[in-house]
């Protein structure tokens, strides 16, 4: 397993990669109880390491498990698809969100402003 720890100011911050595999692994814990917050940080995850595919994934498995969509995740998805610089698809799930919901949050607006600043540059 690799492992990247950086220091910050008297934090320690464990790398994305990492991160990902404790998530990954405690979803299979029978004893953890994987709760939303569990799913948006794996989608988070898995857009920052740049596989939107996966990301996809765990919304559509947080939909069955009975998660409504929510501003939270959908900003995430957004987000990580303009950091990959997929910016069709961040526009995609902005209007999405425009159109049926949930209702774009101050920071959705934000995130969604600065890719498009982004692709025009």
């Amino acid at each position: 397993m690799n492992i990247k720890i950086i220091h910050f100011q008297d934090s320690i911050l464990i790398s994305i990669p990492f991160s990902f595999q404790i998530l990954e692994w405690l979803r299979t814990q029978h004893w953890w109880d994987f709760s939303e917050m569990d799913f948006l940080m794996l989608v988070t995850a898995y857009g920052k390491l740049g596989d939107f595919s996966r990301a996809e994934r765990v919304l559509k498995y947080m939909n069955k498990k009975g998660y409504q969509p929510s501003v939270i995740s959908q900003t995430g998805l957004m987000e990580a698809y303009g950091r990959g610089k997929q910016y069709r698809k961040a526009e995609a799930v902005f209007r999405r969100m425009q159109t049926s919901g949930p209702e774009p949050s101050p920071v959705t607006y934000q995130i969604i402003l600065k890719s498009l600043v982004e692709v025009s540059i």
